[in-house]
């Protein structure tokens, strides 16, 4: 009997692909992308107390810190987000984030520095397993993989272009600044989580969307501008 070669897989990287995976998997890319961009690589965390003065024999201790937070955190954000909407574990976290740039970058010592490497730790928890739940619940089922692909480049590209960012800052400007610049992307990624969520609700597509996040938000935005007056990010080296 003649035997017919297998057809090769065809790539889901097509137009039809990539319309395939819908506005909803696109958005929460979108989101990943955004959070990688406020969240350069840790490296800057173990300089940033390296600088403050720590013993280079304990600077490893900042990678214990956010890890074992990290891990503490993981287990029960995952088993949460199975019980409310994932959106207000990601919401935290994003404040978690934004907090831990906040104590970076006002941080005079080794030990107030680790308690923003506390919250970034407290961030990955809250995030890291809930964005990849949001995308599982968003993607068509026979391009999941496509999808967390997808978000894997789009997060990979974003953490380079974040480094070399924060890098150029600290050579430029000094160590606090970095992490004043990356409260940026950190309050885009809450407007798009909060953005997202009004509109669907808007739209009459999802009734419980996360406002709380936003009048956080606010407020978070409210304290920050009347810090403004008194702290000058580029001179909080």
């Amino acid at each position: 009997a003649r035997i017919t070669p297998a057809a090769a897989p065809r790539s889901p990287l097509t137009r039809a692909g990539i319309a395939a995976l819908g506005r909803g998997c696109w958005m929460v890319v979108a989101l990943g992308a955004a959070i990688s961009l406020a969240r350069f690589s840790e490296a800057f965390l173990l300089l940033r107390v390296s600088q403050l003065g720590m013993a280079a024999t304990w600077v490893p201790l900042v990678l214990v810190v956010m890890n074992a937070v990290y891990m503490l955190v993981a287990w029960p954000a995952g088993h949460w987000s199975d019980a409310i909407d994932r959106r207000w574990l990601l919401g935290l976290g994003l404040l978690a984030l934004l907090g831990a740039h906040l104590v970076l970058a006002l941080a005079d010592s080794p030990a107030f520095a680790l308690a923003g490497v506390a919250l970034w730790g407290l961030h990955l928890g809250l995030s890291q397993g809930v964005l990849g739940a949001l995308l599982a619940d968003a993607a068509p089922a026979p391009l999941r993989g496509t999808a967390f692909g997808l978000l894997s480049l789009a997060q990979g590209l974003a953490i380079l272009l974040a480094s070399v960012g924060a890098g150029a800052l600290w050579q430029g400007f000094g160590a606090a600044v970095p992490f004043w610049g990356a409260m940026g992307p950190t309050v885009l990624a809450l407007l798009m989580l909060v953005g997202g969520s009004v509109a669907m609700a808007m739209a009459g597509v999802d009734k419980g969307a996360p406002f709380i996040v936003g009048g956080v938000l606010l407020l978070v935005l409210a304290w920050l501008a009347r810090r403004g007056g008194s702290i000058c990010p580029l001179s909080a080296a």
